[in-house]
């Protein structure tokens, strides 16, 4: 689980549109963040860089995301958010890099975080828990009306996690419960410290797509009516299969 240059152009994006300040985040997973500091500069001023804090556990952070002579030391992720205007909650199965809530998202989330987020950021868990359907349930079970939910999965990522994920995965089940999916679905890989998007089509068959690809995701909940499990397009609009 990560922060990088994506899901902070990410952020960028939403921002404007969520009037609460602090503005109230949830990660599923502790997220790494995963650029540097000069990075950090071009995007929200250079001022900003002298007050950044850094892990004291940087060398075993890139080792472990294979970044050794891409990044010398990385941010403290709460350090950069708060910055930004940002507060930051952390769900995990463990406590990882410290502060964490222990909690299993194959199970029902506890009641009290139940809408209470701006932004929901699912950067890379939802693909290592089995029980999906009350993944993403929880999800955005803890998004406010009208906030948002950012998800970054594996599209062609073999043997990463459990699964990877079509797009029709997320267009059936925001759009057959009543929200919306504010910008395209994209399909994106790592390039270096940035990242290059595609475009990918919400319900139709593709191909041609690179290995160790991506998908971003930003839904917006607009009610808080509960969930109902969706039925795919493909099936919908041709329920006899063409029978």
């Amino acid at each position: 689980m990560a922060i990088g240059k994506l899901t902070l152009d990410l952020f960028e994006q939403v921002m404007p549109h969520i009037s609460s300040r602090p503005i109230a985040l949830v990660t599923v997973g502790y997220p790494d963040c995963l650029v540097p500091a000069s990075l950090v500069g071009e995007m929200f001023g250079k001022d900003i860089i002298d007050k950044l804090a850094y892990r004291d556990d940087s060398d075993k952070i890139i080792a472990w995301h294979s970044l050794g002579g891409k990044l010398d030391k990385v941010i403290e992720t709460r350090s950069l958010l708060e910055l930004l205007g940002i507060e930051i909650t952390v769900l995990d199965i463990s406590e990882v890099r410290g502060g964490e809530i222990i909690c299993d998202l194959n199970h029902p989330i506890p009641p009290e975080l139940n809408g209470r987020f701006d932004i929901v950021l699912d950067g890379g868990t939802m693909e290592h828990c089995f029980n999906i359907g009350q993944v993403i349930n929880n999800l955005v079970s803890m998004a406010k009306v009208n906030g948002f939910v950012i998800h970054g999965n594996p599209l062609v990522v073999m043997n990463h996690g459990f699964f990877n994920f079509s797009p029709t995965f997320y267009y059936d089940y925001y759009i057959d419960n009543g929200h919306r999916l504010p910008s395209p679905i994209y399909g994106y890989v790592h390039k270096e410290m940035d990242y290059q998007l595609f475009e990918l089509p919400p319900t139709k068959r593709f191909g041609n797509v690179p290995d160790n690809s991506w998908v971003s995701v930003v839904a917006q909940k607009l009610h808080d009516r509960g969930n109902k499990w969706p039925m795919q397009t493909k099936y919908k609009n041709s329920p006899t299969l063409g029978g």
